[in-house]
This record gives structure tokens, sequence and C-alpha cells, in this order.
């Protein structure tokens, strides 16, 4: 059932309700390298509607590693850090995306500002290199690849600062 701010955005007329809802989401979707190139503003408004705003307190747990990966998690204000939970959670990388730690001497593309599908691309890296070490084909690749391994988080992170953020469910989209 939709309360409050999300039903009333609802019940605009549909142009209204997708000129809303571009504003509402215009600053992700202008700086997010997953929505840069999406031009269709019905597909933007649509993905806009499907965003529920995501709160995290200092030293929470975002998600952790094997878990399946059930949402996109677009970070707006905050630091998080992916961790080694076997080395005591010990960083080895921070999100950070307003660029609050970064050194001077660091090149803007240095930074890490995004978490949540990285570790599907890790999961697909991984196969790649499979397949070229062991020169498989189509047939052996289809019979090696695990749709539950590629599905699977990579990665532990946790909150470092309190965290604002907007999660995507991939039951919505898909």
């Amino acid at each position: 059932m939709m309360v409050g701010l999300e039903a009333f955005i609802e019940s605009l007329p549909p142009h209204l309700n997708q000129q809303v809802t571009l504003s509402i989401y215009s600053k992700t979707f202008d700086t997010h390298p997953l929505f840069l190139k999406m031009k269709n503003k019905r597909c933007l408004a649509y993905i806009g509607s499907k965003l529920h705003p995501r709160y995290d307190s200092e030293g929470a747990q975002i998600y952790k590693a094997n878990e399946e990966i059930t949402t996109l998690i677009i970070v707006n204000k905050g630091i998080a850090a992916f961790v080694w939970p076997a080395l005591g959670n010990a960083i080895f990388a921070l999100v950070d995306p307003n660029e609050k730690y970064a050194c001077s001497t660091q090149k803007r593309s240095q930074v890490v500002k995004h978490l949540g599908f990285e570790d599907s691309v890790v999961n697909h890296l991984e196969l790649l290199g499979v397949m070229e070490d062991e020169k498989l084909d189509s047939v052996t690749l289809d019979k090696r690849t695990n749709l539950n391994l590629l599905s699977k988080r990579f990665f532990t992170v946790r909150a470092i600062e309190h965290m604002e953020s907007l999660t995507l469910k991939i039951t919505d989209i898909d």
C-alpha cells in the first residue's frame, strides 16, 4: 500500500507524474553511470518511480558476500567501505560518492563512488577469465555457467558514516 508522497505522485496524470519523477531524481539520473546514457524519459520515470530511500547508520552492514543480488544501491550521502570479514572487517576500498576523503593528488576517476553492481561485474570477469584460460567452446561454457554464482554478492559492504541511498529492487524492473 502506497502512502504519502509516493501515493500523491502515483495519482497524478501520466505526463505530470513523469515530469515530477524526473525532477525528483534528476541529480541521480544526471550523475550515476548507470543512467548517463539513458535518454528515454519514460524509462527513467519508471525507474524513478521504483526507487526507494534507504538510511544506514554508521557500522551497519549494507550487504555481505555470497548474498543474492536483489537490489542496486545508489549512495547519495555518506561513506561505505568494502571490507574483509575474515580479517576483522579490514577495509580495502571506500565508497565516497562526494569525494569527501579524496586526496588532492588523486584523479577523480580513482575514487570509488558507487556500489551494488560491482559484484556481478567481478563474477562475470571471473567467468571470462576461465573462458580465456581454458579455451571453452560455447557448449562447454553453457554447462559451466552457474547463474547462481553470477547473481551472488562478491563483497561485504559496511557503512562507515551515516548513509543516505536509493535502492532499486531487481524484481521491480525484471
